[in-house]
């Protein structure tokens, strides 16, 4: 019974040491150690492209910057060129040319804004026709052309007096165009030369109406004076004639005195 209890034990006891040794004994043996190795070169190869990647897109945000930079440059230009003059020099000839209408109605001149003036000028230089009373013509005549003439000189002096302004007025245009920085206020100063020059044109304009309306009063007085004295002679010479058909009577003329030659006792012979 000793025996057989004793062989149990050695038996379970080998079965024991078996399990344990067993994986052991046919585990591998145990490897080396491991040296680490470092790819230098890879390394540096990957920084460089992360150092590309981060210049590329450094330069893109740069990029975008100069874009937003140029694009509020851009609407600046824009509303600067859009930009209104603050303070346009215009110019108004309307009181002027109405004060020069004025003055060329005055007294008794032969002032071209009559409506009526081509009747008064037939009225006062008949032309080819006898005078009815020669004095009276005459000196109507006279009164009305040299009015005409003074009116005329008045107008130029008025003109002349608004002359000084006027220059004031361009000094203060030309000063303007120092200060434009866009298209807008250039056209707009433009607009206030070409307006300033159609408004000088005017006032040129009664200018020479003024001037054409001395001459036609002035040409109309000496021409009418010599159709009417022409008129007037023939008339009293017809009239001589019809008294007497042999010779005119002694001491006798239709003609004013102041005639050329008609009123001295030489020019009656």
């Amino acid at each position: 019974m000793r025996r057989t209890r004793r062989t149990r034990r050695g038996r379970a006891l080998s079965a024991l040491l078996l399990a344990v040794l067993l994986p052991a004994m046919l585990a591998p043996p145990p490897a080396a150690a491991i040296i680490p190795v470092t790819d230098y070169a890879h390394i540096l190869v990957n920084q460089y492209w992360h150092y590309v990647h981060y210049v590329q897109f450094a330069l893109q945000i740069y990029q975008h910057y100069q874009m937003l930079t140029n694009q509020y440059r851009q609407i600046v230009n824009q509303l600067t060129a859009l930009k209104k003059l603050g303070n346009p020099n215009w110019r108004e000839v309307y009181d002027l040319l109405a004060n020069l209408d004025w003055i060329m109605r005055q007294g008794q001149a032969l002032a071209y804004s009559y409506q009526d003036v081509d009747a008064q000028f037939q009225q006062l230089f008949p032309g080819w026709m006898p005078a009815q009373n020669w004095p009276a013509q005459r000196q109507a005549q006279a009164v009305r052309t040299l009015d005409t003439m003074r009116t005329a000189l008045d107008t130029a002096g008025e003109q002349f007096r608004h002359d000084i302004a006027d220059q004031l007025f361009l000094e203060r245009i030309k000063s303007q165009m120092d200060g434009i920085h866009g298209h807008q206020e250039a056209l707009e100063l433009q607009s206030t030369i070409l307006m300033y020059t159609a408004q000088e044109l005017g006032v040129i304009k009664q200018s020479l109406a003024a001037a054409n309306n001395i001459q036609a009063v002035y040409y109309g007085h000496r021409v009418n004076r010599e159709a009417q004295g022409e008129a007037t002679f023939a008339a009293g010479l017809a009239r001589t004639l019809a008294v007497n058909r042999q010779e005119p009577a002694p001491g006798y003329t239709a003609m004013p005195s102041g005639w050329p030659g008609m009123g001295s006792p030489a020019g009656r012979q």
